[in-house]
């Protein structure tokens, strides 16, 4: 169904700002309409303002310092504002003195929560053995035939526990819980310079976030790079891996079958995309998936996927 009126274009703005891949027949829908209604021309240009005035704060709040106070309850996960976590993490990754300051935070945490545990185990430990000493004592006084029976019922009991157990834990797996979650490694050597996409910059602050696990910065970064190069598949292909982390299968679907389309030779698009079809709980498109990775014989992915498709029997 084509978007008509202007509750419908204004619910395709967030595709627009974003950039996010949108229907052929919408995306020229909502062109047209844009072009020829004034009102809904204001409001976009709002909601872009908007977008780049939040994006300007972000980065205008790394400039001052931390206090300690504030860093230690970001360490406690005692911030409950996305956004501040957002210009915490952001701050910490440019300012080596607030690194500093975390950093020593962090391991005192550590001398604290280990002399805790010590504590509480030791304390645990004298109470168990005065448990122990009483009820050995009232033991000792039960007749002979309730001494020698009661360690051989509850060794039965143990027994039937533990069989019912194991063959709970044993039991078949499901389809998500087989995908591999493994980010693939991105190595900057292993890159000839003619291999980087145009727009290196952009480029090596995307794999910056990808590498230290900030996939939604990845994304924003590796987006804007797609829409100015569409033929770059390295972009491609690290944009769907990190939508996959972040825990977008859907979107991570579509732009891995857009690589593996323009790159079906591609054995890490093809292992990731099946990892894909896992999460959405899709066994034939992942079965398909796996066996085209075996098929192209490169490891570590001809491995990988052969102990998978055996797990999914």
């Amino acid at each position: 169904m084509q978007p008509s009126s202007c509750k419908q274009i204004e619910a395709l703005f967030s595709y627009s700002i974003d950039g996010e891949p949108i229907p052929e027949h919408e995306h020229r829908a909502f062109q047209i309409h844009i072009e020829t209604c004034k009102d809904c021309q204001q409001r976009l240009a709002g909601f872009r303002q908007t977008d780049t005035s939040i994006r300007k704060a972000l980065n205008e709040s790394i400039r001052n310092h931390i206090s300690t106070d504030l860093l230690d309850a970001f360490l406690n996960n005692q911030i409950y504002s996305e956004l501040k976590k957002i210009q915490i993490t952001r701050h910490l990754d440019s300012c080596t003195q607030c690194m500093e300051i975390y950093q020593r935070l962090i391991d005192l945490d550590k001398q604290n929560l280990f002399f805790s545990y010590r504590l509480r185990a030791l304390l645990l430990r004298i109470q168990l053995l005065e448990k122990w000493k009483a009820l050995w004592k009232n033991f000792s006084k039960k007749p002979l035939a309730v001494r020698v029976l009661a360690p051989v019922m509850a060794s039965v009991i143990l027994f039937i526990s533990s069989y019912s157990f194991i063959k709970e834990i044993s039991g078949p797996v499901s389809l998500p819980q087989l995908a591999d979650t493994e980010p693939y490694p991105y190595i900057e050597m292993g890159l000839r310079r003619s291999d980087h996409p145009a727009g290196d910059a952009v480029w090596l602050q995307a794999m910056d976030y990808y590498q230290h696990g900030d996939y939604h910065e990845a994304i924003f970064l590796l987006r804007d790079l797609i829409q100015e190069h569409p033929e770059n598949h390295q972009a491609r292909f690290f944009l769907g891996v990190s939508h996959y982390l972040a825990g977008q299968p859907d979107k991570a679907a579509y732009y891995l079958n857009t690589a593996v389309q323009h790159h079906p030779n591609d054995s890490k698009a093809c292992w990731y995309l099946a990892q894909v079809y896992l999460k959405q709980n899709d066994k034939g498109h992942s079965r398909d998936m796996l066996e085209k990775t075996v098929s192209l014989g490169q490891e570590p992915f001809l491995t990988k996927a052969r102990r998978l498709l055996k797990k999914m029997k």
